[in-house]
């Protein structure tokens, strides 16, 4: 895992099952918007803060700034968090694609130095 901080941009598509995008009333719902409803309700006092302040930035679309440790708190509030399983699996893809494009990030850093 990235030791640098990863950006994780949950402004995409929200999907079914069947591969079409979840609507919420008539419009379209994005995993931010949703993680970001899910958040603020968690009952960590430790950490409520912080998920209120996700929650706030997913729901309008933007992305935030996670470290190691906030990536663990993440993936800590969506396991006690009753979301379903469809969503935690979505946001975790996200994550692991924003640790991946992070370490590339680095990676090529360190390989323009070294040339």
């Amino acid at each position: 895992m990235s030791k640098k901080k990863i950006t994780l941009d949950l402004n995409v598509p929200y999907l079914e099952v069947s591969g079409k995008q979840m609507v919420q009333g008539d419009r379209p719902t994005t995993l931010g918007q949703a993680l970001g409803e899910w958040l603020p309700r968690s009952k960590s006092s430790d950490n409520s803060i912080k998920y209120t302040m996700w929650g706030i930035e997913l729901y309008k679309g933007n992305p935030i700034e996670l470290d190691e440790q906030d990536q663990d708190v993440l993936k800590a509030a969506m396991k006690e968090l009753p979301i379903v399983a469809l969503l935690h699996a979505q946001v975790l893809q996200q994550l692991k694609l924003a640790i991946e494009q992070a370490e590339k990030a680095e990676a090529a850093e360190k390989s323009d130095a070294a040339a």
